[in-house]
This record gives structure tokens, sequence and C-alpha cells, in this order.
């Protein structure tokens, strides 16, 4: 199937997410599937602003409640170009 099944044990307290940004939303779901998260668990996601895309992943956090999400705006490493990161916690 293509899938890569994560083979760590337990649940992690922070996943940060800043890769290919078509796939946050993929893997966020992948990683709640394999039950890799528990109440308190903190998601990182970089690079949220405007001019990457990532509609489909802020509106699965902030429209789950499993997800209390907050959006910081910052600006593009080096640049004044206008960016965010989205902190969600995960609430089980």
């Amino acid at each position: 199937s293509g899938n890569i099944i994560p083979k760590l044990p337990g649940k992690f307290d922070l996943i940060f997410i800043d890769h290919w940004k078509d796939l946050y939303k993929k893997d966020l779901i992948l990683i709640e599937k394999n039950n890799l998260l528990k109440p308190g668990s903190i998601i990182f996601a970089d690079n949220v602003g405007p001019i990457f895309g990532n509609e489909d992943y802020l509106l699965y956090v902030r429209n789950n409640e499993k997800f209390i999400s907050r959006n910081i705006a910052t600006s593009i490493e080096y640049s004044s170009a206008e960016d965010a990161v989205e902190i969600s916690s995960y609430q089980g």
C-alpha cells in the first residue's frame, strides 16, 4: 500500500510537522490512527501561512473536537513574507 507504519513504542508529547506541506493532514491522521498521541500531546505545524496552501490541515485541526488549536502569525525566515505556525493540543 505504500504506507509506512511507525514502529516507535509509546506516545509522543510533541510532534513537529515541517515537511511536504500537502502531507500535513494525511500524516497527522496516520499518527492518530497509530495511537501515537495522548491527551496533552502538542502538534506544532510550521509554515501554515497563506502562501503554503495548508487550508485542509488547518480546517482539520480547527474543526475537530480532538484538538484545541492556536495560530501564531510569523514571517518566513530571512524575509518579511507572511507565514504562520499552528500549535494544537490533542484532547483525546
